[in-house]
């Protein structure tokens, strides 16, 4: 198994996406993993709207608890400033583990075959309405590592305006390995690495503006985020600028149900069966200011995900460039990728998509990945995979791999 595939088993085993195939939820809110995710850890609209929701059910939803520890009386707000804001605290611990075990074969000029077996740990939550977090880190043969930890400041201006900090991946990433994971291999177009040293799903130190339309409103399907990100570059760090705007017709508003009503649209739309289309689109500027010794780069591109009951597709493509230095030629990139999923049963999955990521100074980087995904209960899951290189099929890659949320 290459290094890269290894790397990547311990990012998927340390999160099970970004809002996130933590049981902590799932007994928080007493209610079953299916209610935020397709096949966990992917994410369907209800998770979605979760997590722009500051990881509290939209209060719309049927499946909504309030069983949190009160910190002061709910009164307390129309106090303010004479008194202090009220608060909360979720009444089970914010605590999760993952077990995440894969034995992969890579068949080529140099066969290699590598059996992996990592613990990981998180923690999410929020506290009352005005604060949020989540945490993910991993154990295995190789060491332990912090893959992603952040902070959020909820609501500052209702849903439309939101802070988040912390060590996390740039929201600029339309299918994240996180909320979109589909297989055992990320996205090659947000993993490729150029001579600019960006690779768009790394994990990097940021700050985020972010904000959601819901549920009754106009704008129920519009998101965007900006962000400022540090990422380690020759001669210190780099300061990167990025952004991503979306905009979801039909299905479950970007941030759910905010109307108050709780099961108010569940007759007329259900998470795993809506009809919806997103479309959405990125800029990422890589080193917005320093010495000319640093390297840049950019991206630019746009995307969309296409859901109708059991079945997905989706697809994104970018075009960017890349300069060793500041005073260097720039090297043209362009990357695209398209796919689609189906769900014969709730629990059983058959995902393909194929990738291509090149530039103009190398060959052509292609890659088709085939997956099947079955969930044995709500909790376990298991995943079969082949990743083959084209055009030559050079490198086919097969992977094993069983999930367990806990």
């Amino acid at each position: 198994m290459s290094k890269r595939a290894l790397a990547l088993a311990i990012v998927i085993c340390t999160t099970g996406g970004r809002a996130l195939a933590i049981p902590a939820f799932a007994r928080r809110y007493q209610t079953a993993c299916t209610t935020c995710h397709v096949l966990p850890p992917q994410l369907n609209s209800q998770g979605q709207a979760f997590r722009a929701n500051g990881f509290r059910m939209p209060s719309g939803e049927g499946r909504r608890q309030d069983a949190d520890v009160q910190l002061g009386a709910p009164e307390w707000e129309g106090l303010f400033p004479n008194a202090f804001l009220p608060g909360t605290l979720p009444d089970t611990a914010p605590l999760a583990g993952l077990v995440y075990a894969s034995v992969g074969a890579e068949h080529g000029r140099e066969p290699t075959e590598e059996t992996t077996l990592i613990l990981g740990l998180l923690s999410g939550g929020n506290l009352g309405r005005r604060a949020s977090w989540f945490a993910a880190g991993g154990f295995g043969s190789k060491g332990a590592a912090i893959e992603r930890m952040w902070l959020s400041f909820d609501r500052l201006a209702g849903l439309w305006l939101n802070i988040r900090a912390g060590y996390l991946e740039a929201a600029a990433v339309p299918f994240s390995r996180y909320t979109h994971k589909l297989s055992y291999e990320g996205y090659l177009p947000f993993e490729a690495i150029g001579p600019a040293g960006l690779a768009l799903s790394a994990s990097r130190t940021a700050v985020e503006i972010f904000g959601a339309g819901s549920d009754p409103g106009p704008l129920r399907g519009l998101q965007y985020t900006l962000g400022l990100a540090a990422r380690p570059a020759t001669g210190g760090l780099a300061a990167d600028g990025y952004g991503r705007i979306s905009y979801k017709f039909g299905g479950i508003a970007a941030a759910g149900d905010q109307s108050g009503e709780p099961g108010r649209l569940g007759p007329a739309i259900a998470p795993l069966d809506e009809t919806s289309l997103r479309v959405g689109g990125f800029l990422y500027r890589a080193t917005l200011s320093g010495p000319e010794s640093r390297p840049g780069g950019w991206r630019a591109g746009a995307d969309a995900d296409l859901r109708a009951g059991r079945v997905e597709a989706f697809a994104s493509a970018w075009a960017g460039g890349d300069r060793a230095a500041g005073g260097a030629p720039e090297d043209s990139s362009w990357a695209y990728l398209v796919g689609a999923s189906v769900r014969p049963f709730p629990w059983l999955m058959v995902i393909g998509r194929y990738e291509a990521g090149w530039t103009a100074q190398s060959a052509a980087d292609r890659r088709l990945v085939a997956t099947v995904r079955a969930a044995l209960q709500q909790n376990v899951a298991v995943t079969a995979d082949v990743i083959v290189e084209t055009p030559h099929a050079d490198t086919t890659e097969t992977v094993g791999s069983l999930f367990v949320a806990f």
